[in-house]
């Protein structure tokens, strides 16, 4: 199937805006003859949305525009949770420069809220408003709206216009940990690495810094930002030492993603410098950060006494009617991770390596994938995804992905893809 998003928009939204910011725009904006999806009213407030980049979480990270004349009046990103939402964000940058709302017309990427939560409804602002159209890229799932905010809004008599398919697909690929979560009760399971044009992930020695080149890493910095938990395995956690920090792409807020260090086989020994000072790594200097080691039972239980307290331990049982990657996935969705977090994680990044992204490949874990692939041939027996989990099933069996968005990433290439059962649920 043809890419399913607007030329460089992805599951991160704007791309060149992840990597450099925002440009200033200063010409109007209409929704007709635009050269660029980024230059309409919704792939504005799309790129406004932005601002909120991980740190709304579990709240959606919303943008709103109100436009009058093809001139922007005011914009507005929801805020950290409990804060202002970009609708009460914008209006109130409205009232604060002296304009008038009359007249006007409403972008916003999800239909506004109609409940009592941390804020009032932002449904109510439009009444009295003169507010001429409303228009929303997607109803929002969660019950407690699902439409009543579209309905108060009609009742004020103002029309309500759910914006196109282009939008459609813009805006839900920038809040699918958040309609998954809200649809199917579960975080977003999403699966990242680069590689080589024949799929190695690392060199016969485990090498793997650098495959690809430095636009590809600083957008992979910001997904770390966008999403909720940053999983990666023992043994690539203990080969790179990664810092598993947002450092290169743009910043709006200086949120660090959760971390969950997954060791499958229990070989993590905290008395080991080589290993402790890796696990150092992850929680020096960075205290708005969860991290958390996932391995069997047993041997959570035999470090509990010299485990850093600074991390948490998640155990998990073998399931003889299950694979130890379907055991690793029903725990990085499950209640353990609920009970660490202080709420259901809204999505998990696995960052690699080759074994871990194997196993949950083979108990078809994934929703969506970012795939960064560099022009470089590595041939020999390198480390490849799936390459020693498991023996290959039948054609006929193989997972299906629609490509939703392609990208040169300097040199490199990047392809997103949804799984059919996602693209089918979400993007039709």
């Amino acid at each position: 199937m043809t890419q399913l998003l607007p030329v460089g928009f992805g599951l991160g939204g704007h791309i060149p805006t992840s990597l450099m910011g925002p440009t200033e725009q200063t010409s109007p904006i209409s929704s007709t003859n635009q050269t660029s999806y980024a230059d309409t009213p919704m792939g504005r407030a799309l790129i406004t949305s932005m601002r909120g980049v991980g740190h709304t979480i579990p709240n959606p990270a919303v943008g709103c525009l109100v436009v009058k004349d093809g001139v922007i009046l005011a914009e507005g990103a929801t805020e950290m949770l409990g804060g202002r939402h970009a609708e009460r964000v914008a209006f109130e940058a409205l009232h604060t420069r002296g304009l008038s709302s009359d007249s006007a017309e409403v972008y916003v990427t999800l239909e506004p809220c109609s409940h009592y939560g941390r804020q009032p409804p932002c449904c109510e602002l439009f009444k009295d408003s003169g507010i001429q159209q409303l228009h929303a890229a997607l109803r929002d799932p969660n019950p407690k709206v699902s439409g009543q905010g579209f309905e108060y809004i009609r009742a004020l008599k103002i029309p309500v216009t759910l914006n196109d398919q282009q939008s459609k697909a813009a805006v839900t690929a920038w809040l699918l940990p958040f309609l998954v979560q809200n649809s199917l009760n579960r975080p977003l399971m999403v699966a990242k690495w680069a590689q080589t044009l024949d799929g190695a992930i690392a060199d016969i020695n485990g090498n793997s810094q650098w495959i690809t080149g430095p636009t590809s890493r600083a957008h992979g910095h910001w997904l770390r930002l966008k999403y909720d938990v940053t999983a990666v395995g023992l043994g690539t956690l203990l080969h790179d030492k990664p810092r598993l920090t947002v450092r290169d792409c743009w910043k709006p807020n200086d949120r660090q993603p959760n971390v969950c260090v997954v060791d499958p086989r229990g070989h993590f020994n905290p008395d080991k410098e080589e290993h402790a000072s890796c696990f150092k790594r992850l929680v020096t200097g960075d205290s708005n950060r969860l991290v958390a080691l996932m391995s069997p039972n047993g041997h959570s239980q035999s470090i509990a006494k010299t485990l850093d307290p600074r991390i948490t331990r998640i155990g998990f049982c073998a399931d003889p009617s299950k694979s130890i990657g379907e055991v690793i996935r029903d725990t990085l969705r499950g209640e353990f991770m609920t009970a660490w977090l202080g709420r259901m994680p809204q999505s998990i990044f696995v960052e690699g390596g080759a074994a871990l992204l194997s196993l949950l490949f083979e108990a078809d874990s994934f929703d969506v994938m970012h795939v960064f692939t560099a022009p470089k041939l590595l041939g020999g027996q390198a480390r490849r995804v799936g390459a020693s989990t498991h023996t290959s099933p039948p054609l006929a069996m193989a997972s299906h992905f629609d490509i939703l968005s392609t990208m040169q990433m300097g040199d490199d290439i990047l392809i997103e893809l949804t799984h059919s059962r996602i693209t089918h649920q979400f993007f039709s």
